[in-house]
């Protein structure tokens, strides 16, 4: 069975899901470490990699499957779960054309 989850949020025009294997994490409470983040996440399935950027108010990340079907199920399962009491937002990952020098 194919899992396809509602798109959500501003994805590019053309955008492709179906060769897409991470999702991007908003809203992710300060006091969650990369460690915890790949915990939750490896709930949809197998993860292939995962990276949190801090911010002061809240961080946001990025997870990396090895299937796309995980990442789907990613979406559908754990948009809006709450950690820390504060709900995460999940949805694919793109590249945008401005991206954030994250290397300081």
């Amino acid at each position: 069975m194919q899992i396809e989850p509602i798109l959500t949020g501003n994805l590019p025009p053309g955008f492709d899901t179906s060769t897409c294997r991470s999702v991007y994490v908003g809203n992710i409470h300060v006091q969650v470490t990369e460690a915890l983040l790949r915990e939750v996440f490896q709930s949809a399935g197998s993860v292939d990699g995962c990276k949190l950027i801090r911010k002061e108010k809240s961080s946001y990340g990025f997870v990396d499957y090895y299937e796309r079907g995980s990442a789907a199920l990613a979406i559908l399962t754990l948009n809006r779960k709450q950690i820390f009491g504060q709900p995460i937002r999940v949805n694919w990952a793109y590249a945008s054309g401005q991206r954030e020098d994250t290397t300081g």
